[in-house]
């Protein structure tokens, strides 16, 4: 992917070319480790930590209107802004800036000689414009993560999504009619239909996501043409990984390989970063389920998600890019008698805590639950970590609500990845989730990442124009 290029830029107190302002005398305070030139320095340092995915374009001190004009023609190709003001009253020159539509995060740092009140003021002149993300803070680590946001909304809009779908038309007919008889309409998958063009269209429109409907048999010839020796030597790095090998023989273990081999070509041919599937997920055909190879390409930094479940693939790459970490999809228990949930499913990433992390969580191989056959994956996840849980609803909702992982379980009847999440109200999460309007579903999924990224999906949510609604907070 391209690097997100943002434009970068130090507001001063302004000076010159109409801006209020003495033409040539600094006040006192803006002089020694304070003076615009040396907080300009200290925050071109504190960029580069950030330079592996983003170019910060710029990075000039601007403190004249015609400076900003200069800068306006510029920004029109790059992917964002990102502003820090250094003295008191840039009002013209934030505006100015607001005004070129850009997504746009203002920095106004509180270790200052001055009230932090008075640098609250600063952002008066941006109130309720919806391209803008205040961050005061004394800590640098707050306008990273909006840095990610910025970056999220980028590579997003350069990714691509492969949906695969291996039901015939009569299968889908017949599915329709036994969820409307038996659920009321609602579908245990999300999208048991063909791919529409309005989906397509609108993918692109709101998120910049390009889907692609791609035949299973393409996948099947995939599989059944990858590799041999690649997918020995690969299911024999997993299994000395694996802190055990439970049910699933060696043979399970390179056949899963050798579907993660195929998958993944397919995703190199069509320049993709994630795929749904629906068939051999599910059992269908003498393949191995796909399990252990969506585990592999979550780990990559891509997106393998089961059920055809776009909502869920688009979650997945979403938080994962503003996280900079794959999230476990699982379907979600309530206990109410313990405020706990529970969260379980087949298959889980390992690299929880980010893609970069030198750790991962320990992981054994089982077969899988129900179908009692290929390799799946039971991970141990770090209890008393933070997570955030999360369900973009396409295209005008995401769901969100965070815990800490209580315990790992190891059921007998249930996914072989459960986790037990502490939360704040089970009840009312409960009572939110029976609302008409909660996209709640029998197969519902939900996705888990480590951190506490609210505030951060929020922002998404803004830049992106759709509502965030805590089911805690309802």
């Amino acid at each position: 992917m391209k690097k997100t290029k943002i434009r970068t830029l130090f507001l001063g107190r302004p000076k010159g070319d109409s801006f209020p302002g003495d033409e040539n005398e600094e006040w006192p305070i803006y002089q020694g480790s304070f003076s615009h030139e040396n907080l300009a320095a200290r925050y071109r340092e504190e960029l580069k930590a950030y330079g592996r995915e983003v170019e910060f374009t710029g990075q000039t001190l601007v403190r004249t209107r015609g400076e900003l004009v200069d800068t306006a023609a510029k920004v029109q190709d790059e992917d964002g802004v990102l502003v820090f003001i250094l003295g008191l009253f840039p009002n013209v020159m934030q505006k100015e800036i607001a005004s070129w539509g850009k997504p746009t995060v203002m920095f106004n740092p509180t270790e200052s000689p001055l009230s932090p009140l008075a640098w609250l003021h600063n952002f008066v002149p941006v109130k309720g414009k919806s391209n803008v993300i205040p961050v005061l803070s004394s800590d640098f680590a707050d306008v990273g993560k909006k840095i990610g946001v910025l970056k999220a909304i980028h590579k997003m809009r350069q990714s691509k999504i492969l949906y695969q779908q291996s039901h015939t038309p009569k299968q889908v007919e017949s599915s329709r009619r036994w969820f409307e008889e038996g659920w009321g309409g609602i579908h245990l998958f999300s999208d048991l239909t063909p791919l529409s063009d309005g989906f397509i269209r609108q993918a692109k429109e709101r998120l910049g996501l390009e889907i692609k409907d791609v035949p299973p048999q393409r996948l099947i010839t995939a599989y059944q043409n990858a590799d041999a020796g690649a997918a020995e030597a690969l299911a024999q790095s997993r299994i000395t990984g694996a802190t055990d090998v439970i049910e699933p023989t060696r043979e399970d273990v390179v056949e899963s390989c050798k579907l993660y081999l195929g998958i993944k070509q397919i995703l190199a041919e069509e320049e993709a970063q994630g795929i749904t599937e629906h068939g051999i997920c599910m059992g269908s055909g003498p393949y191995p389920l796909p399990c252990l190879a969506f585990s592999m390409l979550n780990d990559e930094g891509l997106a393998g998600i089961c059920q055809l479940d776009l909502s869920s693939t688009i979650t997945q790459l979403l938080i994962g890019y503003l996280a900079d970490r794959p999230g476990f999809i699982g379907h979600i228990h309530i206990d109410t008698g313990r405020n706990l949930i529970g969260m379980s499913h087949d298959f889980s990433a390992t690299k929880l805590g980010g893609w970069d992390s030198e750790d991962s969580e320990e992981y054994a191989f089982r077969n899988h639950q129900g179908l009692y056959r290929s390799t799946c994956v039971n991970v141990q996840m770090e209890v008393g970590q933070t997570v955030t849980i999360a369900q973009y609803v396409p295209f005008d909702r995401m769901y969100v609500f965070t815990g800490v992982i209580d315990s790992n379980v190891n059921p007998q009847r249930d996914c072989r990845t459960s986790v037990a999440i502490r939360v704040a109200d089970t009840k009312r999460l409960l009572r939110n989730c029976m609302k008409a309007e909660h996209p709640l579903t029998p197969g519902g999924h939900r996705l888990l990442f480590y951190g506490d990224w609210v505030d951060e999906i929020e922002d998404l949510g803004q830049l992106l124009g759709f509502e965030v609604v805590n089911d805690m907070e309802q």
